[in-house]
C-alpha cells in the first residue's frame, strides 16, 4: 500500500478495511488513514488500539513518516502508541 500511487488508493475505504478480520488488510488501512487524516481520524485512533501489534506498529511507522498535512493526527497517534505495551510499537512511535 505504501508504494501505490496516491491516486490509485484514493478510492479505497480505510474505514471498511479497518474492521476487516485479516491483519494485512488492517495494516493497509493504517497506512491509508495517515494519507487522508481528515477523512479517517476515527479509524486511525481505533487502529491505535487494535488487538494485533503488527497493525499498531504499521500505524506507528506510518505516523512517524506522515506528510505535513497529517501532522496533527500523526502526533496524536504517536502519543497514544508511545505508551503501547509492545516494545516494537513503542520504538516505531519514537520521533526521528
Amino acid at each position: 500500500m505504501t508504494r501505490l500511487p496516491r491516486e490509485v488508493a484514493a478510492d479505497v475505504d480505510a474505514n471498511l478495511m479497518g474492521t476487516h478480520g485479516h491483519v494485512g488488510v488492517r495494516q493497509a488501512s493504517a497506512v491509508l488513514c495517515l494519507r487522508h487524516p481528515a477523512r479517517y481520524r476515527d479509524t486511525a485512533v481505533r487502529l491505535a488500539e487494535d488487538s494485533e501489534y503488527r497493525v499498531r506498529r504499521t500505524l506507528a511507522e506510518a505516523a512517524a513518516q506522515a506528510d505535513p498535512e497529517a501532522s496533527e493526527l500523526a502526533a496524536e497517534i504517536l502519543e497514544i502508541l508511545a505508551q503501547d505495551p509492545r516494545h516494537s510499537v513503542r520504538v516505531a512511535a519514537r520521533p526521528g
